[in-house]
């Protein structure tokens, strides 16, 4: 589940990954999660290292030791990507081991200046948050927690052990799928939401083409492809957490998302760009109207925001833009923000096809692209 509460000054959001472990269809954006009123999303500041706090106990059958260098082997993949500025730093371990009998005394503990990742490892941390058996489905949550300001104060990461324990009773994962868990969990404790492209390769069977999918989709499957991070997430980290050379090396596309009649904005339709040479691997998504208010409490109340999307990060080349609905079973713990369930599109999923756009399917071709250039340095228009 996603939850937003308030908390005085201060607000949590919530993120799971439910495994795809007993159904094809179990479920647990391109962009960020939290948006303040002013429409800025929430972010650690890059000044120093963003900090974690490790639990003592083990992981499964993962000593404490082993459990700690897979944290920090998750979190490499994120600090490795160059475009960005975002770094972690081990700030020490948590006072007590973390169980289901005293989870209450470590999470939601607002401004101790802990964040803690807690190694569930028999499942009971989860039982005690979500409710008894959520272990044989949940891989993991994590929470980030800001104040007024558009700055994360503090974030909690609980990783399920009872999915390593080797007991055939239990859902178990593979080691490196549940790494491509940890490296998701710690893009949400970034404040990544999740995100959706080439969302048909989860569902095909084959886990030989799932480098196709970011590592921020919804559906977690046993495949080691999502420890490898997809252009799409590179671009979202990266905007978040610029590094020095990320604005002069990439550029944008921006646009708005209208209804028919051309004036009318349209909150919550998927807009993928697609490099032309690879557009399976180089595509990057943004949900448009994003920054505006959503159904979780955040964004901001401009109506100028509404069907906004600008897409960043984009290695310069051609690109066409397309507009589709998000997955309609994308709701709760899978939903991308901005809102909960989707939002529906009024017409057939299309691509921008420069003047030939119209607001009638007789005079537009849904399947008629346009492409886009993309310099570096600067931004394009799909208007």
């Amino acid at each position: 589940m996603r939850i937003r509460r308030s908390k005085g000054s201060r607000a949590i959001g919530l993120f799971a990954l439910i495994a795809l472990l007993l159904s094809s269809h179990a479920s647990f954006a391109g962009g960020p999660f939290v948006i303040d009123s002013a429409g800025q999303p929430a972010v650690w500041s890059t000044a120093h290292s963003v900090p974690f706090h490790t639990d003592l106990g083990p992981l499964g059958l993962l000593t404490n030791a082993e459990a700690i260098a897979l944290v920090e082997e998750a979190l490499q993949v994120w600090e490795d990507v160059p475009s960005s500025s975002i770094t972690f730093a081990a700030a020490g371990s948590l006072p007590f081991d973390v169980t289901g009998s005293n989870v209450f005394d470590i999470l939601d503990v607002l401004g101790d200046g802990i964040s803690p990742v807690v190694f569930d490892h028999d499942g009971s941390v989860i039982d005690a948050v979500f409710g008894i058996g959520a272990s044989r489905s949940v891989l993991g949550f994590t929470a980030i927690e800001f104040g007024q300001s558009d700055r994360i104060l503090e974030a909690q990461a609980v990783l399920n052990g009872s999915v390593l324990d080797g007991d055939p009773t239990n859902p178990d994962v593979s080691r490196e799928s549940f790494l491509a868990t940890i490296v998701h969990e710690f893009g949400h404790y970034m404040n990544l939401d999740h995100s959706q492209i080439n969302g048909e390769l989860a569902f095909d069977g084959d886990v030989s083409n799932d480098d196709g999918l970011p590592t921020m989709f919804p559906i977690a499957s046993d495949s080691a492809t999502k420890t490898t991070l997809h252009l799409d997430d590179i671009a979202t980290v990266s905007t978040l957490y610029p590094g020095q050379n990320f604005s002069t090396s990439t550029g944008s596309i921006e646009g708005e998302i209208v209804l028919g009649n051309g004036t009318t904005p349209f909150q919550g339709a998927n807009v993928i760009a697609r490099r032309t040479g690879d557009p399976i691997h180089d595509a990057v998504s943004y949900v448009s109207g994003a920054l505006f208010s959503n159904t979780f409490g955040g964004g901001s109340s401009d109506p100028a925001f509404k069907g906004l999307y600008t897409i960043a990060g984009l290695p310069p080349g051609d690109y066409t833009v397309e507009v589709e609905q998000i997955d309609p079973t994308f709701t709760g713990g899978s939903s991308l923000n901005p809102l909960d369930p989707p939002a529906m599109l009024p017409g057939p999923e299309e691509f921008y096809n420069g003047e030939n756009e119209a607001g009638s399917m007789g005079l537009d071709d849904p399947s008629e692209a346009t492409t886009i250039t993309v310099a570096a340095g600067a931004i394009a228009f799909a208007p």
